[in-house]
């Protein structure tokens, strides 16, 4: 029958996992007139949103990584909200975990250069930093 054939047309295909992700990544991504990028991706509490640079170039993780860790020494400095920069420490810290885990994955398969001294020292930093906070919250 006619009627049916064309009923079953004008029926939305649920989209698929690939293309719900695209399009989600396309409304929350916004870039300022600054050419800063605004990331926030997800819309619960635990989740902070930072401003990173865009330098024209295709991220390197180690400059966003910075960008993330003077989030947190902000936060701290701001003392008025502690749980933004536990939250942007915390972040700091499980990102410097991956980039570290996949440098020894690559480094494990073949020959990479070492990371940068900079890395470290941001990984250090936060992991002082964090438990500097836990040590204060110990005392109260």
């Amino acid at each position: 029958m006619p009627g049916e054939n064309s009923t079953k047309q004008n029926k939305k295909r649920p989209m698929g996992l690939k293309a719900r992700a695209a399009k989600k990544q396309k409304t929350d991504e916004e870039v300022t007139s600054g050419g800063a990028q605004v990331v926030d991706d997800f819309g619960d509490s635990n989740t902070a949103t930072i401003m990173l640079k865009d330098d024209g170039e295709a991220g390197n993780e180690i400059d966003e990584l910075e960008g993330i860790f003077s989030g947190a020494l902000e936060a701290l400095d701001a003392d008025d909200d502690p749980e933004r920069a536990i939250t942007l420490l915390r972040g700091t810290i499980h990102e410097c975990d991956r980039i570290l885990r996949v440098h020894d994955e690559q480094q494990s398969e073949n020959e990479t250069e070492p990371l940068e001294p900079r890395f470290y020292y941001v990984y250090g930093m936060a992991l002082f930093s964090i438990s500097e906070l836990a040590e204060l919250e110990d005392k109260i």
